[in-house]
């Protein structure tokens, strides 16, 4: 590996030259801990600027698919699941990050080094929650399947299409019932799986809690 290479995981990325890569943290509440994620390389001058948004975080390639009739979206099944359970954190306003160093790593997301950086991210641990980003995959897999119907007939079944939405909505339901704070998950306080664990960060981050890897 070069001078001008860092690795991740398996992945050798170029080191940045953005000014995000050159300052230290800012002055950090002690109990803050790192969260990491891509970032697009046109982004970094920017985030240096005026730090994180929601908008910038690469990680948040949500499928905008509708739910058949009801014209709703992936994203609104799963909002109003988490209101309807009493939780805070709106996923519409959260960054999407990985709770370590090498859960980044694994780049399960496919990051290639010619696009995306990876950033170091110092957030409150009480404030940010972890949930297994599977159960978003499969709960957007079956909302698809109950749009499109079994291919092979001219005919939708109306049975097969609620079957599939109950799936979908099970999945959404477990994904916020199992999703605990980061402090928990850090303290092993949680039964998630240790693979596709995606932190939610609420709110904007700011370019004192921000630097590249």
């Amino acid at each position: 590996m070069s001078e001008d290479t860092v690795e991740i995981g398996q992945q050798a990325f170029q080191k940045s030259t953005s000014p995000l890569a050159l300052r230290e943290f800012g002055e950090i509440p002690k109990d803050y801990v790192s969260v990491f994620s891509f970032v697009r390389q046109e982004d970094l001058s920017r985030l240096a600027e005026r730090g994180f948004k929601p908008e910038d975080n690469a990680m948040d390639r949500r499928a905008k698919v509708s739910a058949g009739d009801s014209g709703e979206s992936i994203e609104d099944l799963f909002d109003k699941e988490r209101q309807r359970q009493g939780i805070e954190i709106d996923r519409g306003e959260c960054l999407f990050a990985f709770p370590d160093r090498e859960a980044a790593g694994e780049n399960y997301y496919g990051f290639n080094e010619e696009e995306y950086q990876l950033v170091e991210i110092k957030v409150d641990p009480a404030e940010a929650r972890v949930a297994w980003g599977e159960y978003f995959s499969k709960a957007n897999q079956w909302l698809m399947v109950s749009k499109e119907g079994p291919t092979q007939n001219t005919t939708v079944n109306p049975v097969f299409i609620k079957n599939q939405r109950e799936n979908t909505l099970n999945n959404i339901r477990q994904y916020w019932e199992e999703s605990v704070t980061l402090r928990q998950y850090l303290d092993g306080d949680h039964e998630l799986p240790e693979d596709m664990a995606e932190v939610l960060v609420p709110g904007e981050i700011s370019t004192d809690r921000i630097r590249v890897v």
